[in-house]
């Protein structure tokens, strides 16, 4: 509910040139003076909102690009290899969406198996502070990250369990089924 007080500002519809020469070269009065010390907060505010809007853009496709490219490398076995493998025309192309396919963070932690030498007992009574706890929730952490044939894989293959089933639950800021279990 709005009152008297509050300043409503639509970013969509200004420009980031306007923006700018409002803090530059002030116009006017606004509709409602807040304090002068939250007047320039706002102001830059909404000038970091549009340059984030801006850049969104290049840099989805850049993430894009960096999320293939390092798939690339690591479905043919380095730089050297891809190089090797694109004269020798059996380069592997990676697909988005495949068993294969990793997120950046599925890269950085690269661990998929569990230890051999731990056996259930020892889990049931880990507490909190040891080291196989902390990385096995990691793995696990790491996991939540990747496509659901990643997941499907690592549980099966690697950590030899049952896989039940994905659960889609329903984000409100998304407005939209992507929170995943």
């Amino acid at each position: 509910m709005e009152t008297s007080s509050d300043l409503i500002a639509y970013p969509e519809r200004l420009s980031l040139l306007k923006l700018i020469l409002s803090v530059i070269l002030p116009y006017g009065e606004p509709v409602i003076r807040p304090q002068l010390d939250q007047y320039w907060k706002i102001k830059l505010s909404l000038i970091l909102m549009k340059i984030v809007e801006y850049v969104a853009g290049p840099l989805k496709a850049l993430g894009i690009l960096v999320e293939f490219l390092l798939n690339l490398f690591s479905q043919n076995g380095g730089l050297l290899r891809t190089l090797f493998s694109l004269l020798n025309g059996s380069m592997i192309i990676p697909k988005r969406g495949s068993e294969e396919f990793l997120s950046v963070i599925g890269h950085l932690e690269r661990r998929r198996d569990l230890y051999k030498s731990i056996s259930e007992d020892d889990l049931s009574v880990m507490d909190g502070g040891d080291r196989v706890f902390a990385d096995i929730s990691a793995m696990a952490s790491t996991l939540a990250y990747e496509n659901k044939l990643v997941i499907r894989k690592t549980v099966n293959q690697h950590w030899k369990m049952h896989f039940v089933e994905f659960f889609d639950f329903w984000d409100g800021m998304e407005s939209f089924w992507t929170n995943q279990v």
